[in-house]
């Protein structure tokens, strides 16, 4: 089983001298050594990490853990519940696409969490080349260098527990959410992105990805475009509006 660690020792610092136009990262490199979370969590309750976390904090109750929040969940929850209000079709839906909701209330706090459907592509390059992008622009203290010859396991995570409110026909909905960080740059979260440069015009303004952003507070995404040969050659760093959601704790 995981543990919730109450620091920062599995946070990744981001190296801002490796973005850059001349640079050449193979996002193939280690494929083959990948280790990926998703094959050995597939037993793990999906509001396991949220409770262990609160349990872990001072407080005599759940709602001064989770900060007076109506509902609380991870990041890709609230990212799901968003989108589909917007994107929802009806005559477009498939059944390989749903998927189903678990609320629990305990106090004045619903838990919300998505049960897990392990990808079988979860191990396949698009997917793994993400991760590798990640170990080329990060390390694991700041002003470190990358260890990119290590073998990728991604069952380690470093997430940050963000507060939100949410007003919606006059009523304020306050959300309390554990979001996966890919970096800091000292405080600030950084976010990754890598994209085919001949697919990623447009790229920012997917819903997808700004809802992503705006739940966990990011203000900066950094892709880089990779080639067909699933090498980085350059660099974009969007700005990202977060206005609505404040960070309250790292976790």
């Amino acid at each position: 089983d995981r543990e919730v660690i109450n620091d920062r020792s599995s946070a990744r610092y981001l190296i801002e001298e490796n973005i850059s136009d001349h640079v050449f990262f193979d996002l193939k490199k280690g494929h083959d050594t990948f280790t990926d979370k998703g094959v050995f969590l597939q037993d793990e309750p999906c509001l396991y990490q949220l409770c262990n976390w609160a349990c872990a904090q001072k407080g005599e109750t759940i709602e001064e853990v989770l900060g007076g929040a109506d509902f609380a969940g991870k990041r890709g929850i609230f990212k799901r519940i968003a989108a589909l209000i917007h994107s929802y079709h009806p005559q477009k839906w498939k059944m390989e696409d749903a998927w189903s909701i678990i609320a629990l209330k305990m106090g004045g706090v619903i838990l919300l969490g998505q049960t897990k459907i392990y990808r079988e592509d979860a191990g396949h390059l698009p997917t793994y080349s993400g991760f590798k992008f990640e170990q080329y622009m990060t390390a694991d203290k700041p002003n470190g260098i990358p260890d990119t010859d290590s073998p990728i396991d991604n069952r380690s995570s470093f997430e940050m527990m963000v507060r939100s409110e949410l007003s919606l026909g006059g009523r304020t909905l306050k959300l309390c959410c554990g979001a996966e960080i890919h970096a800091l740059r000292g405080n600030e979260p950084i976010e990754f992105k890598s994209a085919i440069e001949a697919k990623s015009e447009g790229f920012f303004s997917k819903l997808g990805h700004v809802l992503q952003s705006e739940i966990s507070g990011v203000r900066s995404v950094i892709t880089g475009y990779k080639n067909n040969n699933d090498e980085i050659d350059g660099f974009i760093v969007n700005k990202a509006n977060s206005r609505i959601f404040s960070c309250i704790i790292n976790r």
